[in-house]
């Protein structure tokens, strides 16, 4: 009987040793995805900015204003006290909300508003599109939806001075925008929005 109840012991101790040892060797694993995964983030992201450098190019009063649009997005999220995650998720979805733009004619894409109805529809139709390219990649998931929320402001008109635009959001709070987003909005200094832009053009001045 003792040879047994020895026996029974080592196989215990070893499988313990071999659970010990999976359990590492996962963990491993578990860091280096991490750093692959982070890697592979940060190679979307230069790329992403390419795309909107590429984007800017095209039209020389873009130039810009994907910047301009995730500065402020995630000065308002930060306002709201949104997560690091979430922050980096809408800041994506902000900088590439017009990137379907690239597949958008000049002769639209230039055009003053207003625009026919036909031309309309085009612009519009670049949210579905931008959602339909970005969708695909499973990093950039959360941030389609973003892109395919967003409506195109050429097609539409907007306010181009910083009051002007408070004043137009204000007017379309639980309309088109979300009340208690556009509540905090309203709070903000305003001036925060002109130092964002003045930062962001000495930024791209270097």
């Amino acid at each position: 009987m003792l040879p047994h109840v020895v026996s029974g012991h080592k196989e215990g101790d070893d499988n313990r040793e071999y659970v010990i040892n999976l359990e590492k060797h996962v963990q491993t694993l578990t860091n280096t995805l991490r750093v692959y995964t982070s890697y592979l983030e940060k190679s979307y992201d230069f790329t992403l900015e390419l795309m909107g450098d590429a984007l800017e190019l095209r039209d020389v009063e873009y130039r810009g204003h994907s910047r301009r649009v995730t500065a402020y997005t995630i000065a308002i999220a930060r306002a709201m006290g949104v997560s690091k995650n979430d922050i980096a998720v809408f800041a994506r979805g902000a900088f590439l909300r017009n990137v379907a733009r690239l597949g958008i004619p000049d002769l639209i894409l230039k055009k003053r508003p207003p625009l026919n109805a036909e031309e309309m529809s085009t612009m519009r139709e670049h949210c579905v599109l931008g959602y339909r390219m970005l969708r695909r990649i499973p990093f950039l998931q959360d941030a389609s939806e973003i892109v395919y929320a967003q409506y195109a402001d050429k097609a539409l008109g907007v306010a181009t001075s910083i009051d002007g635009a408070r004043e137009a959001i204000r007017k379309l709070s639980g309309k088109q925008f979300d009340p208690k987003i556009v509540q905090v909005f309203l709070r903000m200094p305003i001036t925060i929005w002109s130092d964002l832009r003045r930062e962001i053009e000495v930024w791209e001045s270097k």
